[in-house]
């Protein structure tokens, strides 16, 4: 079944000695869409970051299908998971060279490149085929935003991990990708985004201060 389940038990985090949040329990099961707010600085990026194994917490476990979130188990689970940073690190280079690179890793394997598929998504998203040939550094925030969403399609990942994922785009970017959640009821997403047009992908908002207290 598509979309992955989700669990934090009792998890703590405290970054540059400045703790963060504590005693956060959070279950997402399959297709569920959560949307994490609070205020600037609170550790809501981090939360997600935990999620993905780029932050190991103070304390508490993650457990991503059941199963714990450690170091001899987070490149597997890893791949269950499609991170959008607010800024989407694509590296350097021809767009197109990019989009493809991530086929050859190891852990991706069972994945094969797909070019139609990508251009189905490139006229999803109203982005022109001639893109796909300029360097990345010469896009703007909204087209590597689109970009990452399409990479994360191109993967096969269908739970989602969203850092602010259109802060960049413009209206008609924020209405694809909300289009695209709606028309998928079965993925799973714990987003975070100021963008209220965003709310109405939320089955559930949590507020992350509620764990602040918690914090040690």
């Amino acid at each position: 079944m598509p979309g992955t389940e989700i669990e934090l038990s009792d998890l703590a985090c405290t970054i540059g000695g400045q703790p963060l949040f504590g005693g956060a329990n959070l279950r997402v099961e399959r297709g569920r869409r959560v949307r994490i707010a609070g205020p600037s600085g609170c550790g809501k990026s981090t939360l997600l970051k935990c999620v993905m194994g780029f932050v190991v917490p103070n304390a508490g476990v993650i457990r991503i299908d059941g199963q714990e979130l450690t170091a001899a188990t987070v490149w597997t689970l890893r791949r269950r998971l499609a991170y959008l940073a607010q800024e989407p690190d694509l590296g350097q280079g021809r767009v197109i060279d990019r989009l493809r690179e991530p086929f050859g890793y190891r852990h991706n394997a069972e994945r094969r490149w797909e070019q139609d598929a990508l251009k189905r998504w490139m006229e999803f998203f109203y982005l022109p085929d001639d893109l796909l040939h300029k360097d990345l550094k010469t896009l703007s925030g909204g087209e590597k935003q689109r970009l990452a969403v399409i990479l994360s399609l191109l993967l096969g990942r269908t739970t989602f991990l969203l850092d602010e994922p259109v802060s960049a785009m413009d209206t008609v970017g924020r209405k694809r990708f909300i289009q695209l959640f709606a028309e998928h009821p079965d993925w799973t997403a714990v987003f975070i985004s100021h963008d209220e047009s965003l709310a109405e992908l939320a089955d559930q908002t949590v507020d992350l201060m509620q764990w602040k207290g918690q914090a040690r």
